[in-house]
């Protein structure tokens, strides 16, 4: 079930810390910044984060991605929504992350609040990070995707290698970078409309969060595998493949 989080509202939000205390170098606002690199910090290893949407707004997703240099700097996040600023008797959400491919993700039943809180811990260093995160409603296609004769993975090493006359490598380690192709092979005018609208919201210059494999039958770990934060890096593509049926070429590549 190919997924956009095209409709972040935690980006207009407003963020406080309910305990624990930010690093001022690393403040909470930098969450809502584009770049994965430039972080919230905390001072602590453990804290609970506010996040007010400032409006009641329904949410059926959360995402988390990592700093593309240190990876994701938390250990266990759960989420809680209420109608107020108050969570007592509130349902906690465990979100489900991956270390390995710096993500994680939850789908649930939608709720309609105004308030989240952040529950973060990372014991296995000095502070929690979070770099970038999604609060908002999904676009599924639910049955359709990327087509299997289409579907192209690219993961780029950024390292630099430089190898003297004596076949000695010196290697500078960077980042890795993610790229997915596909088509969405015989869309229909709802799917068309769907994709259409994430395309026309983001264009190539806002990122969005993309998840192909949700419940990860493509591979081991095909959840997180084939999931991330992405640009659209090509013009919208598309061609007739029927009487209001559509073929759909996405390609996206990871932001850091």
């Amino acid at each position: 079930m190919l997924t956009f989080l095209a409709d972040n509202r935690a980006l207009e939000a407003d963020y406080s810390m309910v305990s624990g205390t930010e690093n001022v170098q690393f403040p909470l606002s930098n969450i809502a910044h584009d770049f994965t690199t430039k972080v919230f910090r905390s001072n602590e290893t453990s804290v609970e984060i506010l996040v007010d949407l400032r409006a009641t707004t329904s949410i059926d997703s959360f995402a988390i991605v990592g700093s593309s240099v240190d990876g994701i700097g938390i250990g266990d996040i759960s989420i809680q929504g209420s109608a107020t600023a108050d969570f007592t008797g509130a349902t906690t959400i465990e979100i489900d992350l991956s270390a390995e491919y710096n993500f994680g993700f939850k789908f649930f039943d939608a709720a309609s609040f105004r308030y989240w809180k952040l529950i973060v811990s990372n014991t296995s260093g000095s502070y929690v990070e979070i770099s970038n995160i999604y609060l908002g409603a999904k676009t599924q296609l639910l049955t359709n995707g990327f087509s299997t004769s289409s579907f192209n993975y690219v993961s780029s090493d950024n390292a630099s290698v430089v190898q003297n006359r004596y076949g000695q490598r010196f290697i500078d380690y960077h980042n890795r970078r993610n790229m997915l192709t596909g088509k969405v092979e015989h869309a229909t005018q709802a799917e068309f409309t769907e994709i259409n609208d994430v395309i026309m919201q983001h264009g190539t210059t806002e990122p969005l969060f993309f998840v192909l494999d949700p419940d990860g039958e493509t591979a081991t770990d095909g959840e997180f595998l084939f999931s991330g934060y992405f640009y659209l890096t090509e013009d919208f593509s598309y061609t007739f493949s029927g009487p209001q049926l559509y073929n759909i070429s996405l390609t996206l590549e990871e932001a850091t």
